[in-house]
């Protein structure tokens, strides 16, 4: 645009024809719309970029993405959110809630009396005195750690007819120094359940057992470990689909330098562990199987979309509640908080429709009236992209959504599968990747051994020997 036109002085204007004037005011009017289309343009890409810094701004608690990928800014969403709701009490122990306190032992290892040795009123002597326990107090300590060092020796014996005849070591004993059942179920405790690197087990076994080891021998122990673990491996999978539900999910992981993935399917009875080079569903076809009769839990990943359970699926609720807690941040949006309020009440409505004393049919109809008003959501017309995004999602999911209240015993979250390979994460940020994938499967089957053990409440190191000693036996196997 000529610029000479807004600097066109009064006098100079007078001067100009009324068709001078007229182009003037048409030359002028014609800038004015370019002006406001390109004003037009403008707010457009101040909304796109808009748009695209709120996708920046996704954090764990508003998306899939792991904390670990949380860049922390001042502009960036809250930290720290949960999604739970707050329920009106004080923190710490409730009103009429008994107190815990350590148990004192029966027949303690030992005793110390503490005795009067004079009156504390006249001084007199209360040595001959006989007196009674007024109260006991008690101390737990661990012994001070020492090597104890057992020698088999091998004797020989001539019989009267001349043939000479050795005695024989028992079957564990197949070397010339060994280390002992418990100092190896230690080292593999503290590798696999505690994450040590083996440079640091070595420092471990020199400073608590007073011997050196190799990075050599402790591979050795956890090789043999892994070879007494597998036939109890491939059983705990099927004490895994042994029960009502399953929940599953997996995690990237480090192997040779290359992104691997960690695989877990786990309920309240045992955990499976598997490292694989793939996210796709040959990896649960590998594993799991497609014979499940129960229901399976899980965060909508395509490969545990297409894994088969004969009772249905069920799409984890805090996993959705996340992408509809962005929405409510980022957008503002109505649809998203009530869409959050219908999900939360479902939640806690199933503890009360499955109480001994309900109704069957009326039971029947709220889980119907349930899935009326989620079909409401499914068919409400948006604008904004990402919720018209989360909207297909519960569109093409929408039977899986309530399927847990069709029983007491189903989960409507996926927590307990996401606890489950956080140790791997941990693992990664301590050793930084496996360097071999022998290794990596080897850390899978005792990683899915120790916390089967723990979900069936056994003592660790004790189940650790046992594997060892070839004597250990999970419930349900």
């Amino acid at each position: 645009m000529d610029t000479k036109l807004f600097q066109s002085s009064e006098a100079v204007l007078e001067q100009l024809s009324k068709k001078e004037l007229i182009q003037i005011i048409l030359r002028l009017s014609q800038s004015c719309c370019d002006l406001y289309q390109y004003n037009q343009k403008l707010e457009q890409r101040v909304n796109d970029l808009e748009n695209q810094l709120k996708k920046f701004n996704k954090n764990s608690n508003t998306s899939s993405k792991p904390p670990s990928q949380d860049i922390h800014k001042q502009n960036q969403f809250k930290k720290n959110q949960s999604l739970r709701k707050k329920s009106g009490k004080r923190s710490g122990g409730q009103k009429g809630h008994k107190g815990m306190n350590r148990a004192q032992v029966d027949n303690p290892d030992k005793i110390i009396t503490c005795e009067p040795e004079q009156c504390s009123n006249c001084g007199k002597s209360l040595y001959d005195q006989h007196g009674t326990i007024s109260e006991r107090r008690q101390e737990r300590d661990i012994p001070s750690i020492e090597v104890v060092v057992t020698e088999y020796q091998q004797i020989e014996k001539q019989c009267s007819c001349g043939c000479i005849n050795q005695g024989k070591f028992p079957d564990n004993i197949q070397s010339y120094v060994q280390i002992g059942a418990n100092a190896q179920a230690f080292l593999v405790y503290l590798n696999v359940a505690q994450l040590i690197p083996f440079k640091r087990l070595k420092d471990i076994a020199n400073d608590l057992f007073g011997f050196p080891i190799s990075e050599g021998s402790i591979d050795n122990i956890l090789n043999y470990s892994e070879l007494r673990a597998r036939p109890l491996y491939k059983m705990i999978m099927n004490i895994v689909k042994s029960n009502k539900w399953v929940g599953s999910d997996e995690t990237g992981i480090r192997v040779e330098g290359q992104r691997d993935w960690l695989w877990v399917w786990q309920n309240n009875l045992a955990s499976y562990y598997a490292i694989e080079d793939s996210r796709g569903y040959q990896v649960p076809l590998k594993h799991f199987g497609e014979n499940y009769e129960g229901s399976f839990i899980h965060d909508c990943w395509s490969a545990q979309n297409n894994t088969k359970a004969l009772n249905g699926h069920q799409q984890c609720h805090p996993h959705l509640q996340r992408f509809l807690q962005f929405l409510i941040e980022a957008y503002n949006s109505k649809w998203a908080y009530d869409l959050n309020k219908l999900l939360y009440k479902s939640q806690q409505a199933q503890e009360r429709i499955w109480q001994a004393d309900f109704n069957n049919k009326i039971r029947e109809q709220v889980i119907r009236d349930y899935e009326h008003q989620l079909q409401a959501f499914i068919d409400h017309p948006l604008t904004e992209k990402e919720a018209i995004t989360l909207q297909k999602r519960f569109r093409k999911h929408k039977d899986n959504i309530f399927h847990f209240l069709s029983s007491p015993d189903i989960p409507f979250h996926n927590n307990d599968s996401e606890k489950a390979i956080r140790n791997a994460k941990v693992k990664q940020k301590i050793s930084g990747s496996f360097r071999s994938r022998k290794g990596a499967d080897r850390y899978a089957i005792l990683l899915s051994i120790i916390e089967t053990a723990k979900k069936q409440r056994f003592n660790l190191l004790d189940t650790i020997k046992a594997l060892l000693n070839n004597r250990l036996v999970f419930q349900g196997c």
